[in-house]
């Protein structure tokens, strides 16, 4: 486009396969807050599963149902790619103050999110990376770099049947003061309650929704070691029927680890090895 008013901010590309399930996600000169709660409900939007329009007596059904009978049905690969390109994500110390302290994080940014390759399932390219905090709202009269521009590259890989994170940069200069550390703090305490919140406001929104026995049957799963996110979702997906959940779970979610079990364990699966910072 040849003037900024006419150029495009936001595009969402959507391709739906049998087998593959592909977001393609571009912003553009865009200030994104980093909310949890809200960015929670997004992600619930993209991952949910449309209802199938076809009619059961077409041949697409009829082979999706011989698929199911016979247990042979894989699950979709689904691939997300996020390009961000000259954009800020803006994470405030305080949500409910519009001008309350905050951090800028200002790059050109490209990540691609494959849960089924194991191999590598996240990759992240952040180039002209900055960072600078500030007081919303009053950006220029109160930014104050932390980080100078840099080339940041982080990827999640499996090695020897260890998660490994690889982070890579070069010529890092960072600069950071005391009120900066009070704030980060401050932040990091927030995330967990954002989250904690985004997650009991998307149950109860299912539980107002469901049959009466709903929530007798999400018990029963969640005595197997599941969360109730993924009782709720299997439910969901079989229809209330309890044994297809339960066996739906198996082939789709992992059961919640024993922290009263081995330490050394929940070590070795939770571990991430940074290396070349």
């Amino acid at each position: 486009m040849s003037s900024e008013e006419d150029t495009v901010q936001a595009q969402v590309h959507h391709r739906r396969l049998l087998n593959m399930s592909k977001f393609t996600i571009l912003l553009n000169n865009m200030r994104l807050m980093a909310i949890l709660d809200w960015w929670e409900t997004v992600r619930d939007f993209i991952l949910e599963n449309p209802e199938n329009p076809c009619p059961a007596n077409n041949v697409l059904g009829v082979n999706r149902e011989e698929k199911k009978s016979s247990g042979t049905e894989e699950p979709v690969a689904f691939e997300m790619k996020l390009n961000i390109t000259n954009s800020e994500v803006v994470f405030v110390e305080d949500t409910s103050q519009w001008d309350s302290n905050s951090v800028i994080l200002k790059s050109t940014t490209v990540i691609t999110y494959r849960p089924l390759v194991v191999e590598k399932p996240l990759s992240c390219n952040l180039n002209h990376c900055e960072m600078f905090s500030c007081i919303l709202g009053m950006e220029d009269e109160t930014a104050l770099s932390i980080i100078d521009p840099v080339t940041v590259n982080i990827e999640i890989v499996l090695d020897k049947d260890v998660k490994t994170l690889k982070v890579h940069m070069v010529h890092l200069s960072l600069r950071l003061s005391y009120h900066d550390v009070r704030m980060f703090s401050q932040m990091l305490e927030s995330l967990p309650k954002q989250t904690r919140w985004a997650r009991s406001h998307s149950l109860q929104a299912v539980y107002n929704t469901r049959p009466a026995n709903f929530k007798g049957q999400l018990t029963k799963l969640s005595a197997l070691g599941f969360t109730e996110s993924d009782c709720a979702t299997a439910l969901e997906k079989c229809n209330g029927q309890l044994d297809d959940a339960a066996l739906w779970l198996t082939q789709h979610a992992f059961p919640v680890q024993d922290t009263s079990g081995d330490r050394n364990n929940t070590s070795v699966n939770r571990s991430f090895t940074v290396i070349e910072v």
